[in-house]
């Protein structure tokens, strides 16, 4: 268990350096594409999961990202 902590706690901040947009407004749904963005789906399996493997201020960030595109 410790083992897998060390690589989650290793590999989270890579994928979110690679995924948040660069004006760090939301996760784009593929990296580098600044324009792209969708659904969380890891995000969901966190919560639900109870395994706390993205912080809180990524969730507040999609969540008020959420807000600003659910008309389109």
């Amino acid at each position: 268990s410790s083992n897998i902590q060390s690589i989650v706690q290793h590999y989270v901040p890579q994928i979110l350096n690679y995924a948040t947009s660069s004006d760090g407004l939301h996760l784009t749904l593929n990296y580098g594409n600044e324009s792209s963005w969708g659904l969380s789906y890891n995000l969901y399996a966190d919560r639900l999961l109870g395994t706390n493997v993205f912080p809180e201020s990524i969730y507040d960030m999609q969540t008020a990202w959420y807000a600003t595109v659910i008309s389109e």
